[in-house]
């Protein structure tokens, strides 16, 4: 099939977050936005999640069917949710925990993290054993001491990983507001997390595929992203450097999707 790589790494490859700007939908207007994907996308295997909601609305889900906003599957949603700790689990947590898998089904919860604290860490994904979703850590690397940062909590992750009983987890990065990252430090996280062989989530500021600054006043790419994150895990010999370069492309045509994923020498079959 033509273009088959890359109808491969764009599929499930964003979350709807219809509620949050720039969109800032009703829950309503947000849900009933999503269960029309399947008609109204070019490609409907794009959307991984049909909502991201925080915990506090998750309640919403239940007050009634899913079906009355147009969905005629189980709706996936991404949580946006606090750490756990030993002082009990609230009533969103509960019910996050109970939910019904015949009309949710949860892909990842998401937290920001003021720390890095491993006991609260653990305790917090011991919660969701053998749950199915993704737990995703959110990290400040606005300051200077980002790359520490992101370096102790990545070496976490990969140790955390290795208990199979725990959920799947992952890095989570942000491309607008006060705690955005650039491609200089994306570069950095992207080489990182492929060496550690750990997941990674992007989120915000990735709404145009291509780095077009003329065009849409861009600083990031989501098939950016994604051409350099596939090649940087497939290849130990693609550097920062090269991760960098490939972040920067403004030109779609230096993307080579026919038989495989190709930018300069790398190639991913």
């Amino acid at each position: 099939m033509e273009n088959q790589a890359l109808e491969i790494i764009l599929d499930k490859v964003f979350d709807y977050a219809g509620m949050f700007p720039p969109a800032e939908k009703t829950f309503v207007d947000a849900l009933s936005t999503a269960a029309k994907f399947s008609t109204t996308l070019q490609r409907p295997g794009m959307p991984n999640a049909d909502a991201v909601l925080k915990i506090e609305d998750f309640e919403k889900l239940k007050d009634q069917s899913l079906r009355d906003y147009g969905f005629n599957k189980p709706v996936n949603i991404s949580i946006l949710g606090p750490l756990l700790t030993d002082e009990g689990i609230s009533d969103e947590i509960a019910e996050l925990l109970d939910y019904d898998r015949t009309l949710i089904n949860v892909v990842s919860y998401e937290m920001k993290l003021n720390d890095i604290n491993e006991t609260t860490i653990r305790h917090t994904l011991e919660q969701f054993i053998n749950k199915l979703f993704i737990v995703c850590l959110e990290i400040d690397l606005s300051q200077d001491d980002w790359q520490s940062k992101v370096q102790h909590l990545c070496t976490l992750i990969e140790s955390l990983s290795k208990n199979t009983d725990l959920p799947k987890i992952a890095l989570k990065v942000r491309g607008t507001g006060p705690t955005a990252i650039d491609n200089k430090k994306l570069a950095f996280i992207i080489d990182l997390v492929a060496r550690k062989k750990i997941l990674i989530k992007a989120t915000a500021g990735f709404h145009h595929p291509i780095l077009e600054p003329g065009r849409y006043n861009n600083n990031l790419g989501f098939l950016n992203f994604l051409v350099c994150l596939y090649l940087r895990y497939s290849d130990d010999e693609m550097m920062i450097e090269d991760c960098y370069d490939c972040l920067n492309i403004t030109d779609i045509k230096r993307f080579n999707f026919d038989k495989g994923l190709l930018w300069r020498e790398f190639f991913l079959k």
